[in-house]
């Protein structure tokens, strides 16, 4: 996942947003530099006894548990970390990602933005994003801020103001620029419960996170809250996590495209190098 690379790499994972075709080799050569040069990782293959140069496909690649990221720092290599992302949460332990080069992250982090929604200087950005933004370790929060520094604007995050935000809705919908907001689910709920915005300049991107809820919604409670509140064809998901450098992103219904940096693979519940049957309860590698 969030195992860097050496910088030889970044110009050709790069290349991949003009030309995905070459994808399964690149993913194979990281790969093998990983298994070379990332001793957990290396470990990791040791005890599942896997010969490497018999990974031929990217399906085949073994997937390290995301859990070894909340118990051991994860690097390829050696190197001095720019950043260390935390993941969320408020019990247990947090996964940690060791990040070489926060420029890299969010040079990314743009690509698969653009990749789905066109040029990023079409738009303007805010952020509502409680408990993220109180904590100076998140990455959701890194790369919202990075999108509003990249198209010269003033930081706009909210945690409770939900007053401050529909002002800052009303204003900026009217501009020639849409306006995404990034924003956590149970609090986009919370602002459509009080406000309804019927701009066509406003997409919601839902991040996720539905815990001061009680219970996880369905998707289907979300959207018709929501659409009542938005519109129906404004609500849009990104698909992030604290160990990951890339994003999908959802335009519609609940349904998450990848993007060129990233391929998701269904995985056995039971057997880490086995892929699922279609239809069945998986695990996901990424």
């Amino acid at each position: 996942m969030g195992m860097m690379a050496s910088g030889q790499y970044e110009s050709r994972i790069l290349s991949l947003f003009e030309n995905s075709e070459q994808f399964d080799d690149l993913a194979l050569e990281i790969f093998r530099h990983q298994a070379k040069f990332n001793a957990l990782y290396a470990d990791f293959l040791r005890i599942l006894r896997v010969d490497v140069h018999r990974i031929k496909t990217p399906e085949d690649i073994p997937y390290m548990p995301i859990a070894v990221f909340k118990t051991h720092e994860i690097k390829t290599g050696s190197w001095t970390s720019e950043t260390v992302f935390k993941s969320s949460g408020t019990t247990g332990t947090l996964s940690s990602h060791h990040v070489k080069s926060l420029d890299w992250y969010h040079l990314i982090a743009r690509k698969c933005f653009e990749q789905h929604f066109g040029p990023i200087d079409q738009y303007v950005f805010a952020g509502l994003l409680p408990s993220y933004l109180e904590r100076k370790d998140a990455s959701l929060v890194s790369m919202v801020h990075a999108f509003m520094q990249c198209v010269h604007q003033e930081p706009l995050f909210f945690l409770k103001d939900f007053e401050g935000l529909a002002r800052a809705i009303h204003r900026l919908s009217r501009g020639n620029k849409k306006l995404m907001l990034f924003g956590v689910t149970f609090a986009l709920m919370d602002l459509a419960q009080e406000y309804s915005f019927r701009h066509k300049n406003i997409d919601l991107i839902l991040t996720g996170g539905m815990k001061s809820y009680g219970r996880e919604l369905l998707y289907e409670e979300v959207h018709e809250k929501l659409k009542n509140a938005f519109g129906e064809d404004r609500i849009k998901g990104e698909y992030g996590m604290t160990e990951m450098l890339s994003q999908a992103y959802a335009h519609a219904h609940n349904i998450y495209h990848m993007t060129a940096s990233m391929r998701a693979v269904p995985l056995s519940l039971t057997d880490p190098l086995s892929m699922a049957g279609f239809g069945s309860q998986s695990r996901i590698g990424i």
